[in-house]
This record gives structure tokens, C-alpha cells and sequence, in this order.
């Protein structure tokens, strides 16, 4: 009989995570997903249990009637500020009769975006000096010189100092407005872009800004969460770990769509992983996979790790509930 690599690959997962906890790792799933309330009560980052991540097909209905505790989403309906989520519609996702939950806004601070409300025509034939190249994988989207003043002073407003909050027109500023809890921060992966181009101070740059990022969005909201997407090496830095409320985490186990890592790519990641969850804060876990031997195998290794995990689709397009892995009310 001939095997897939992939599925040896899983049952080695299997192996591997059955092995290291004495508690059935289905009744540790049952116990953090299940038993609860019927309405939650979330009140600090450490009562999250569960999460959603939807960017696009955002619908304010569909996400309050749901459990999860911890809704990440964009703060706009199609990412124009036209059709930016009011206030009111953030506070009832926030207080519906389902349960309270946390909400935090998706942002690119590593890449500019030529759908978003800050864009200027005239940068497609006369690039300002921060704008730099565009992202082969993903029209319209174009790195950024993060470092240089012009580009934060679009994402904080003109005075950068770290002791007074965004500007309310900034982007940060229309974030905080419409109530949310804190922000997702993506393409923290950019600091690798601009090592390759010479830039040599380009991971350090890339903490200070994360850093001042925090102190604004906190001059007025002492827990406003922070929660950088991807590059968990940088958590090797204490200061970029003390920053942070938690750390988003996509392709911990499959790559792509259904494509299991290797167990050596896996452990290597969750090496930095362990260390935030020993540092108290949150580990979530995106995988995109729809194939239930391969969602089975996720949860059970990132709640036997202490992390939140969720599978859902490529395209952030939809409200996965996974069949066995649903909030309570699901």
C-alpha cells in the first residue's frame, strides 16, 4: 500500500500532540469551547476562547449572533472609508444578546493599499519617497518605507508623539472612533523586504514603529490590544514581546489551502509561539484547510499548546463554524 506524504505527515502530527498531555485532548477542547455561560462575559484578553477573522462579505448581523469571543475584521464593509462600520454597529457587535466580545480592526502598516481612503491618484506616476514597489502577489498593494514620517503621520495623524493618541482622521484614529478594542497588524513581514534591499536596521525599525503604535493607541485606553500578524521571530526581541497583546499566526499547519507543513516547520514555528503563550498573551492560529482530518489535527495541537485556533477558507470570506470546534451557541 503506497501513502501520501501529506497523510504521513498528519498521523506523525497525531502522534506527536497525543503524546505530550495527559488530559484527552477532545475533553480539553470540550471544556474550553463549551463550557460557558450561555451569555459571555468577556472583560479581559485572557477570557478570549475563540476567535473569527473575516475581511471580506463582512455582515454586522451574521457576526453577533454568534459565540465567538474575539471578531477580527476590517473596519470597512468593502475597505473604502465610504463604507466604513459606524460606531453603532461596532458597539452591537460588541454588546449583543449572544455575549460581549472584543473586536480589533485588520491594518496593512506594511504595505500601502490603493483601495483605501488615504490613496492619491497621482502616486501611480509619482510615487511619494516612502511608497515603494508593488507586491507581485497582490494588485495594488505596494511596500512601504514604514520608518519615514509621511507614512506614519497617514496612519497617526502629524504629531507622532508617543504621549498623545491618533489623530481622529487619521487611520488609527477612525479605528479607535468606531469602538474597537484594538487592531490585527499586518505585513510586520515587510521588515525582511527591506533587510534584502540593504536596510540594515530594517527589524528594529520595524519594533519602534509597532512600539509607538502602542503608545498612541493607548494613551486613552491602557488595554487596547495589539496583535501583530505573522513574523513571531521578533518576539525574540523582549521589547517587541512586552508591546503586545497577543500574536496572529496564519499557516501554522497547512500552507496554502490542505497542504500539511512539515513536523520539523511546525515545531520550528511553535518555538516562538510557546514563548508567547509562557508570556501570558494570546496565540491565534489561522489555518486554511477544509478537510476535517486536517481541522481535527489543528485544534487539537494548538489547544494542547495553548494557542486559539481557526480554519476557515483562503479568501477570509466567510464565518467558519468548524463541526465540533463551534462556540457554544453555534
Amino acid at each position: 500500500m503506497r501513502f501520501n506524504k501529506y497523510y504521513i505527515v498528519f498521523f506523525l502530527l497525531l502522534i506527536s500532540v497525543f503524546s505530550c498531555t495527559d488530559k484527552n485532548p477532545l475533553s480539553a477542547l470540550n471544556d474550553m469551547l463549551f463550557d460557558r455561560d450561555t451569555n459571555n462575559k468577556v472583560e479581559n484578553w485572557s477570557d478570549v476562547k475563540s476567535f473569527v477573522y473575516i475581511l471580506q462579505n463582512i455582515n454586522i448581523d451574521e457576526l453577533i449572533k454568534t459565540k465567538f469571543d474575539l471578531v477580527i475584521m476590517d473596519y470597512s464593509e468593502d475597505g473604502t472609508d465610504a463604507k466604513a462600520f459606524t460606531s453603532s454597529e461596532i458597539y452591537s457587535l460588541k454588546n449583543s444578546e449572544f455575549g460581549e466580545r472584543f473586536v480589533i480592526s485588520y491594518i496593512s502598516i506594511g504595505e500601502a493599499e490603493d483601495y483605501r481612503y488615504y490613496w492619491r491618484d497621482e502616486w501611480n506616476t509619482n510615487a511619494p519617497s516612502w511608497l515603494g514597489d508593488e507586491n507581485p502577489d497582490w494588485e495594488g498593494n505596494y511596500k512601504v518605507k514604514y520608518w519615514e514620517t509621511n507614512w506614519q503621520k497617514i496612519l497617526l495623524g502629524n504629531d507622532l508623539s508617543s504621549n498623545t493618541p491618533p489623530a481622529p482622521d487619521s487611520y488609527f484614529g477612525k479605528i479607535i472612533s468606531a469602538g474597537f478594542d484594538g487592531v490585527y497588524l499586518d505585513i510586520i513581514d515587510a521588515y525582511e523586504y527591506w533587510e534584502d534591499k540593504g536596510v540594515t536596521n530594517a527589524k528594529e525599525l520595524m519594533i519602534d514603529f509597532v512600539a509607538l503604535i502602542a503608545d498612541k493607541c493607548r494613551v486613552n485606553n491602557k488595554n487596547f490590544g495589539i496583535f501583530p500578524q505573522n513574523s513571531e521571530e521578533l518576539v525574540g526581541d523582549n521589547r517587541y514581546l512586552n508591546i503586545i497583546t497577543g500574536l496572529g499566526r496564519e499557516e501554522v499547519h497547512y500552507i496554502n489551502f490542505n497542504v500539511p507543513r512539515s513536523i520539523d516547520e511546525i515545531n520550528g514555528i511553535k518555538t516562538y509561539l510557546d514563548k508567547i503563550v509562557e508570556a501570558g498573551k494570546l496565540v491565534l492560529v489561522t489555518d486554511y484547510c477544509d478537510n476535517s482530518l486536517y481541522i481535527d489535527a489543528a485544534y487539537i495541537d494548538s489547544i494542547n499548546s495553548g494557542y486559539l485556533e481557526y480554519c476557515t477558507t483562503r479568501e477570509l470570506d466567510t464565518i467558519t463554524i468548524n463541526n465540533g470546534y463551534q462556540p457554544k451557541s453555534n
